[in-house]
């Protein structure tokens, strides 16, 4: 529940409101029922509403009848950090111990911080800034800029190209310019530079290697700008891990042909090339053979999204004695229950076998709770 009564929440960060990026963030550490307590005008959404994520509006005082993840919207934290609070039910503090506006509530009392427990605290990893005035902003956005580094930064990645490529990213995510064609920008770059190696030609190679220098820096732009403004997507992905080895591709057989030209057709060095090229193939498809057999199935995903959990277990590749044990052990604690009628199952609707098509029909409208049985004379 997100208590929209500051005005701050209006307050943009990246070109995402507060508020707009506390629902988002509240929807990925698990938070199932999204409600905006607000007062005055009535807030919009919009990026959490073109994900698909369902939130309420309401300007009714709060009901609190069950622990609730409760925090003031104008309230910069990150969805890491809201998981950790839901998990343990307590209330979140930044590193100087500060005490933020943001816990489990059990009932309101009022306000955000009288309803909050004090224990256990939970302190902030993450970015965990209250935000009041344009300032206050300013530093929250800087620090959850800091964030979109990724942990298989390179040393160079991680202390130029990103903080050169920030200057940049903060002005095109005011723009319509979308993450995916960052990459197709970084892609050709990195193209064109390749071409350049080919010449053969010392002040052409410099060219390249400044054109892939560029290319490396645009390429950090456009997951930054994807993370910040959460439009990451399987096609984003894919776009950019198949510009990068096509890069790659063209860079390795680039630089043999230009050495190659630059030995008077002599040597190696073309031969070389060219197999590092066939390398990359190789790793790119070794990568989509990997992501293949790590994508789980659509059923899966779609049980994934919805944070259920399936447990099974199967008899047939246990001994002789595991299957006596657990066959005793259901006719002790579970046939009693069926006999005596404590323990039912759930039957919507019973059908004669003469009527199983219209069975079916009715189990396709989805009207049912619980079991559609057929029944035998």
């Amino acid at each position: 529940m997100l208590i929209a009564d500051d005005l701050a929440y209006q307050r943009t960060l990246a070109a995402l409101t507060v508020l707009d990026r506390q629902a988002i963030a509240a929807h990925r550490a698990g938070a199932t029922d999204i409600t905006v307590v607000f007062s005055g005008n009535r807030p919009k959404l919009p990026r959490t509403t073109a994900l698909g994520i369902h939130y309420n509006l309401t300007q009714a005082t709060p009901e609190i009848h069950v622990p609730t993840l409760l925090l003031a919207a104008n309230l910069a934290v990150q969805s890491e950090d809201l998981e950790r609070v839901m998990k343990v039910k307590g209330q979140l503090f930044a590193p100087d111990r500060t005490a933020l506006p943001c816990g489990v509530a059990s009932q309101w009392k009022g306000d955000v911080e009288s309803s909050l427990p004090k224990q256990p605290r939970i302190t902030a990893k993450g970015v965990a800034r209250i935000v009041k005035d344009g300032l206050s902003a300013a530093q929250a956005e800087d620090a959850l800029w800091d964030t979109m580094g990724l942990e298989t930064d390179s040393v160079v990645d991680r202390n130029f190209n990103r903080p050169l490529g920030r200057v940049a990213s903060k002005l095109l995510i005011q723009t319509s310019i979308s993450p995916n064609q960052i990459s197709l920008l970084a892609t050709s770059v990195g193209v064109f530079a390749a071409w350049c190696f080919t010449r053969g030609v010392p002040h052409w190679m410099i060219l390249g290697a400044i054109l892939l220098q560029l290319s490396a820096v645009i390429n950090c732009m456009n997951g930054d700008i994807a993370r910040m403004l959460h439009k990451e997507s399987a096609a984003g992905k894919w776009l950019d891990l198949g510009g990068d080895q096509l890069m790659h591709l063209c860079l390795f057989a680039g630089i043999g042909v230009g050495l190659h030209q630059m030995n008077s057709a002599s040597g190696p060095t073309l031969w070389l090339g060219l197999v590092a090229a066939l390398g990359v193939v190789l790793s790119f498809i070794t990568i989509l053979r990997e992501e293949q057999a790590a994508t789980p199935h659509p059923r899966l995903r779609q049980l994934m999204a919805k944070r259920l959990q399936v447990c099974g277990t199967g008899l047939r590749g246990r001994s002789i004695e595991e299957k006596l044990t657990v066959t005793a052990q259901f006719k002790r604690h579970v046939l009693p229950h069926l006999t005596s009628g404590s323990m039912k199952p759930v039957v919507d609707r019973t059908f004669p076998l003469e009527e199983v098509a219209e069975a079916h029909r009715y189990m396709e409208t989805n009207a049912n709770f619980g079991k559609i049985v057929l029944t035998i004379d």
